[in-house]
C-alpha cells in the first residue's frame, strides 16, 4: 500500500500525478490531453481544483528565471526527482547562476555549454545539495518548495544576528536548502562548500582560455 505520509499534510496532494510518456519514465499529469492514452481529451476537470486551475498553473521558475538559466538546467540533465526538487527554487537558482556570472564578468551562453561536461557536472553537484545538505535541522522532511500564497509552511530564515554574522550573499541558497547553523563556523563551512562548486563551474569555463 502507498505510504500516506505527506510532507505538507494540510495541502492537497493530487492523486493524478504519475509516470507519463511513451516509456512511462517521467512524472506528469495523468489527466492532461497530451498524455499517452488520453487521445487529446482533457480530463483535468476531474482534479481537486478543476481544469481551469490546472491549465493556468505554472511553476514560479517559468516566469521568474532567465531563459539562459533554464536552458542550462535542462543541459545538466538531472534525474527527474532532482529536477523536481530544484526547479521550483527560483531564488536559489538565480542566486547560484548569478554568482557564477559575477565571477566570469559576463553572462552564461547555453549554446556553448553542451560540450563542457565538467561544467555540467558542477551544476549537477550543486543540485545534489538539495538531497544531501548537511546543515538541516533534524528531523527534516520538507525538501520541496511550498511557494503558495497561503504561507502555511513558511521557511525559517538564517539567524545571522544570533550567529553574530552578516547576511551571506548565498542566503537564498541556504534558505532554500533548509539551513540551521549552530555557529558562525558552520555558516562559513556552508559558504565554503558552495564556493567550491562555484569554483569548479567557473574553472570548467576558463581552463582553456
Amino acid at each position: 500500500m502507498e505510504n500516506q505520509t505527506r510532507p505538507y499534510p494540510e495541502f492537497h496532494h493530487c492523486p493524478y500525478l504519475g509516470f507519463v510518456g511513451d516509456t512511462l519514465s517521467r512524472p506528469g499529469c495523468l489527466l492532461h490531453p497530451l498524455n499517452t492514452g488520453n487521445n487529446g481529451v482533457d480530463h483535468r476537470g476531474l482534479s481537486e481544483w478543476g481544469g481551469l486551475a490546472c491549465a493556468s498553473y505554472f511553476c514560479p521558475t517559468c516566469s521568474g528565471l532567465p531563459a539562459r538559466f533554464k536552458k542550462i538546467i535542462r543541459l545538466a540533465n538531472p534525474s527527474w526527482l532532482l529536477y523536481g526538487l530544484v526547479i521550483p527554487e527560483t531564488e536559489m537558482l538565480d542566486t547560484f547562476f548569478t554568482l557564477i556570472e559575477a565571477r566570469l564578468s559576463h553572462e552564461l551562453d547555453p549554446s556553448t555549454l553542451s560540450t563542457n561536461p565538467a561544467f555540467l557536472e558542477a551544476i549537477r553537484s550543486f543540485f545534489e545539495l538539495k538531497s544531501v545538505w548537511p546543515f538541516r535541522p533534524k528531523p527534516f522532511n520538507r525538501l520541496g518548495n511550498y511557494f503558495f500564497n497561503d504561507r502555511l509552511y513558511p521557511r525559517i530564515p538564517v539567524a545571522y544576528e544570533r550567529l553574530k554574522a552578516t547576511p551571506s550573499p548565498m542566503d537564498a541558497i541556504f534558505t532554500a536548502l533548509g539551513s540551521e547553523f549552530a555557529s558562525k563556523q558552520d555558516l562559513e563551512l556552508a559558504e565554503s562548500l558552495v564556493s567550491q562548486i562555484l569554483h569548479k563551474a567557473v574553472s570548467a569555463l576558463t581552463s582553456n582560455t
